[in-house]
């Protein structure tokens, strides 16, 4: 029902237990037993059907790890899980979770095969839908998308207003199109060849610069972890390019916006990129747009 590989596509999504009020988890993290006694939500777990059994021990998707979620009419929060065995999860106990529920339901409380599912966080990334729309939907759904949600026109525009630089945020599955790994549909490629191609129909040159990452948030990203990936990307560009510039985002955080000068002191074509967010600050308030650039300087 959930794994890295998460097949509904919900970036989280805890299920609760009606008749308990209690959580679904996989006990120990995984690798055991699937019980119903948190109080609180953790994250998702994979799990896998084994008869009527439930247990947390399978780290690839498969048919047995893929459930079939059935929502009430008017309520699409409250849920029944439908195992690959063509019934029901149950929580008969705190401790037990069984795949053996047969009938239909009233959808009451008193019901131990009727769970509430909260989600957390929704689809927002190519990650999600491909993961959630599946293949062959994805497919369509991307298409659509790249044909439509930038053009032509919109480059046009951009120039003519006087902007001379587009920053077009790309996936690393994008070096294997047209055929990406699972679950990434073919297609990116040709978008951002028609990015390029519509910057030269502005007047503009192609690439001016490449961007190794995008906003690396400390303190889980470290320093050290950061320079090491910076290193090894510059390196990779350098491989096809002296021209262009290389584009390092410091850390988001508590962290010293100048902490990879030393870093990119040895380098050549280097930018250092700082994203400075005034606007969740008060004191920039009342702030010019002069003051707020001296500021930053």
């Amino acid at each position: 029902m959930g794994s890295p590989k998460r097949p509904l596509g919900w970036n989280t999504s805890p299920i609760q237990v009606c008749q308990a009020n209690k959580y679904i988890a996989a006990e120990n993290g995984g690798g055991t037993s699937i019980v119903a006694n948190r109080a609180s939500p953790s994250r998702w777990e994979t799990f896998k059907g084994q008869g009527s059994n439930v247990v947390a021990i399978s780290s690839t998707p498969g048919n047995s790890e893929t459930f079939k979620i059935v929502r009430k009419t008017d309520d699409p929060y409250r849920v029944r899980i439908k195992a690959p065995n063509g019934l029901f999860l149950q929580a008969k106990t705190e401790s037990s979770v069984t795949a053996d529920f047969q009938g239909s339901t009233n959808w009451g409380d008193n019901d131990p095969s009727v769970f509430v599912m909260t989600i957390v966080s929704t689809m927002q990334g190519e990650f999600q839908i491909t993961n959630g729309c599946g293949q062959e939907q994805a497919a369509t759904v991307m298409r659509q998308h790249w044909a439509s949600f930038i053009t032509e026109e919109d480059f046009r525009f951009i120039s003519s207003n006087g902007l001379n630089a587009v920053r077009i945020p790309v996936g690393w599955w994008i070096a294997s199109d047209p055929a990406p790994p699972w679950p990434y549909v073919g297609g990116s490629l040709v978008a951002l060849d028609n990015a390029f191609t519509w910057a030269e129909y502005a007047n503009r040159p192609g690439l001016l610069a490449v961007e190794l990452i995008n906003e690396p948030l400390a303190p889980g990203v470290t320093l050290d972890s950061l320079t090491k990936y910076y290193s090894a990307g510059y390196n990779t560009v350098r491989k096809y390019t002296q021209s262009e510039y290389v584009i390092m985002s410091n850390r988001l955080g508590p962290v010293d916006p100048k902490e990879l000068f030393s870093m990119a002191s040895g380098l050549s074509r280097v930018v250092i990129d700082v994203h400075y967010y005034n606007l969740f600050t008060s004191e920039f308030d009342n702030m010019s747009a002069t003051k707020h650039r001296l500021h930053i300087q």
